[in-house]
């Protein structure tokens, strides 16, 4: 038997909680090992002073009852505010977070734009030379070809058959 193994056993060997065949074993290694044999000595000595000992005071009748008190406490579901008090940080962060995105898309949407991205823009509307290079002409032609070839919506004919212009 290990050393490790004989001193985790002490304890029930000295109070004789041990099955023969494991008692057994623990005492021939305490035949042989001068360690765990001081060890259990040392553990006997400690079981003869808590024998001298005198019994607890009258304070320990009423010592289970308030276990059982406090582990009923314990028992009880915990508080409406205790299981959501993780919700209000979280609140609070998201709320932050849309604000900040909000602002964010507030001051990017209607925020002048630059003079050289107005500069830019202008010339990109009023230049044809997308137009012009796929054979479509001005842009305004082609606007006016688009509404030009439109055909009008059929007349309509009245309760008396007759048209209605």
């Amino acid at each position: 038997m290990f050393c490790w193994r004989a001193r985790s056993l002490l304890s029930a060997y000295v109070d004789r909680e041990l099955p023969p065949g494991r008692a057994r074993a623990v005492a021939r290694h305490l035949e042989r090992c001068p360690g765990c044999a001081a060890r259990e000595r040392e553990l006997r000595r400690v079981w003869d002073v808590l024998a001298e000992l005198p019994p607890p005071e009258d304070g320990a009748d009423d010592l289970w009852p308030g276990i059982e008190r406090r582990l009923a406490d314990d028992a009880r579901p915990p508080a409406l505010d205790e299981r959501f008090r993780w919700w209000v940080p979280a609140a609070v962060a998201i709320s932050a977070l849309l604000g900040v995105a909000g602002g964010t898309w507030f001051a990017l949407r209607f925020a002048a734009p630059s003079p050289r991205a107005a500069e830019t823009v202008r010339a990109v509307a009023t230049d044809d030379s997308f137009a012009e290079a796929f054979g479509e002409g001005p842009a305004e032609a082609v606007m006016r070809g688009l509404f030009a070839a439109t055909p009008a919506p059929p007349a309509r004919r009245s309760a008396a058959g007759e048209d209605a212009r």
